[in-house]
């Protein structure tokens, strides 16, 4: 209960970069509008206008991969939606600045809306078939791969902006504020402004590779009509999926628990350092 005051009562210097919270409604927005005009009625339209069903009557070891695929799509879909939230929450709270806004212009609930348009693509691409679902992942893990670019940009503009304001303070909580800027820059590879730099651009475009190589053996066991081609482009597929949420969830958790840590020790300067 104490630890709950203490974090309830902690005030972080400087200026909520996202003031009116006009960032996290329009990911809200583009989440909403995607998910009630595409993963119902679009998706109930398309696979009857196809006739494709998730699982046939007599299935065979190809179908329930694909249905297998078409699961772990949805789940995706679900932890793209919740995710950016929750880092949206981490940035707001440790990463104040003294002018810097995020960017809240069309062009970026446009980008929100694509990127939740292409998740929802790898959802119907896993039922038509291990071509199109490796397609679909491949697109979604570009775009992601370029807007993590553009976003970390602004993180990292944001950040040196807070690293001022947090040295203005005064000790021992300077310190502790400059630990925990630093715990968020690293999980974003703000010292890393080239495209391919850090390794969160480097999982990014191997995820991108990963579906790519799966379009392809879905391609060729198309030409070649092999079902175990098919099934080992799905199967590529699928563990993607599984290998980016399992490493991104387990980066998330150490980052969470060292600013946890931190918090903390700032509201009791007698605990014990991290």
């Amino acid at each position: 209960m104490a630890a709950d005051q203490r974090n309830e009562k902690l005030q972080v210097p400087g200026r909520d970069p996202d003031p009116d919270s006009e960032v996290e409604k329009r990911i809200k927005l583009g989440w909403s509008l995607v998910g009630m005009f595409f993963s119902a009625g679009m998706i109930s339209f398309t696979l009857s206008r196809l006739g494709i069903t998730i699982l046939p009557e007599n299935p065979s070891s190809l179908d329930y991969v694909r249905g297998s695929a078409f699961v772990i799509a949805c789940v995706n879909v679900g932890t793209w939606m919740w995710f950016p939230l929750e880092d949206l929450r981490v940035l707001r709270k440790w990463v104040h600045t003294k002018r810097k806004l995020f960017p809240r212009h069309t062009s970026e609930t446009w980008a929100i809306i694509l990127a939740t348009i292409l998740l929802l693509a790898s959802v119907l691409g896993a039922l038509s078939g291990a071509v199109w679902f490796g397609v679909a992942g491949a697109v979604a893990y570009l775009w992601n791969f370029i807007g993590f670019a553009y976003v970390r940009k602004h993180v990292a503009i944001a950040a040196k902006e807070s690293r001022l304001v947090f040295e203005e303070q005064k000790e021992p909580t300077r310190t502790l504020f400059l630990q925990a800027l630093d715990v968020v820059e690293q999980h974003w590879t703000c010292n890393y402004p080239r495209l391919f730099g850090g390794w969160q651009q480097r999982r990014h475009f191997s995820l991108f590779v990963a579906f790519t190589i799966a379009a392809i053996l879905g391609w060729s066991g198309t030409i070649v009509e092999s079902s175990f081609l098919k099934i080992l482009s799905y199967s590529i597929g699928i563990l993607t999926v599984i290998a980016a949420e399992v490493s991104i969830a387990i980066y998330r958790d150490r980052r969470d628990k060292r600013l946890a840590a931190l918090e903390q020790e700032i509201g009791d300067p007698t605990a014990s350092s991290i």
